[in-house]
C-alpha cells in the first residue's frame, strides 16, 4: 500500500507540487501577482522577479503563464527558460516557444521573433516574456527587444546574487518584485489545502507538526513540500493516525544522517 492510500488520499499531495496545475497563493505570491499585473497593465518594459532557492519562483511563473488574466489589455504570455549556453541557443528556445518554429537558425530566429512581436503589436496585443533563471546573456537580448517595441514586457526571474548583473545589462530601472519565504500562516494554509485538495482531512497534520515543518523549511516552498511528503511517508510506515512533531523530527534526523 502506498502512503497516500494509507492516508486515504486520492493522489499525492506534495510529491509532484512543481508539476501539477494546483497552485497555492501565499502572501508573497499574491503580492507578486499584483505587481506583475501593475507591470503589464501600465506597459512597463521590464521587471525582476527575485527569489532564492525553494521560493516557488518557477511555480509562480508557470501559474502566471497559464492562469493570470491581465485587465485592460490583450496579452500573449510566453514562458521560456533562460538557461542556455549561447546566444544561438537562447534565440532557438525563444523562437520555438514564441513562434512555434524549432527549425530556425539563429539569424532567422531573431528576425522571426521580431516579426511575431511586430505582428501582435499591430493588433494592439502585448507580448509578455516570462524568463525563468535569466542570465546576463539573455538580458542583453531582452534589452534589444524591449527597446524596439513598446508592446513588449519582460519579467526576468533570478536570485539576489544575479540581479545586479541583469539590471546592468537591461539598463533603466526595472520594477523589482521580491518573493520572500512564507510566514507560518502561509505554510499552514499550503499544507492544509494540499491535503484537502487530495481528499484528506485538513487536520491530518496537527498544529505543532506544521509549526515544526515551517521552522525546518524556513518558509521555503519546495523544502516545505518535500518535508511534508516525507512526513506522510514516515507516518504511514509507523501506522500513525496523525502527523505529529515527533514524526517530523524523525524525518529531520534521517535527512541529517543521509547528508553526513
Amino acid at each position: 500500500m502506498s502512503y497516500h492510500e494509507y492516508w486515504r488520499l486520492h493522489r499525492l499531495p506534495f510529491g509532484q507540487v512543481n508539476g501539477r496545475e494546483d497552485f497555492y497563493e501565499g502572501t508573497s505570491q499574491r503580492e507578486a501577482i499584483a505587481r506583475l499585473r501593475f507591470l503589464v497593465g501600465n506597459a512597463r518594459s521590464v521587471g525582476l522577479l527575485i527569489g532564492g532557492p525553494g521560493s516557488g519562483r518557477s511555480s509562480l511563473l508557470r501559474h502566471v503563464s497559464r492562469n493570470v488574466l491581465w485587465s485592460g489589455a490583450i496579452v500573449d504570455t510566453v514562458l521560456v527558460s533562460g538557461r542556455c549556453d549561447s546566444q544561438a541557443d537562447w534565440l532557438h528556445q525563444l523562437s520555438t516557444t514564441l513562434c512555434a518554429d524549432p527549425t530556425l537558425h539563429s539569424s532567422d530566429a531573431w528576425r522571426r521573433i521580431c516579426d511575431t512581436i511586430d505582428a501582435a503589436s499591430r493588433q494592439d496585443v502585448y507580448t509578455c516574456l516570462l524568463v525563468d533563471d535569466a542570465t546576463n546573456l539573455v538580458a542583453e537580448s531582452i534589452s534589444s527587444l524591449i527597446n524596439r517595441s513598446r508592446h513588449v514586457t519582460a519579467v526576468l526571474a533570478c536570485n539576489t546574487e544575479t540581479a545586479g548583473g541583469l539590471v546592468h545589462r537591461i539598463g533603466g530601472c526595472p520594477l523589482r518584485i521580491d518573493l520572500p519565504h512564507w510566514a507560518l500562516s502561509d505554510s499552514a494554509g499550503f499544507i492544509r489545502q494540499s491535503i484537502a485538495d487530495s481528499g484528506g482531512e485538513p487536520e491530518l497534520f496537527n498544529d505543532a507538526a506544521i509549526v515544526r515543518l515551517h521552522e525546518l523549511s524556513e518558509g521555503r516552498v519546495a523544502t516545505l513540500a518535500r518535508l511534508a511528503e516525507l512526513s506522510l511517508l514516515a507516518g504511514a510506515g509507523s501506522r500513525a493516525t496523525q502527523i505529529t512533531p515527533e514524526i517530523v523530527e524523525a524525518i529531520q534526523d534521517e535527512m541529517l544522517v543521509a547528508a553526513a
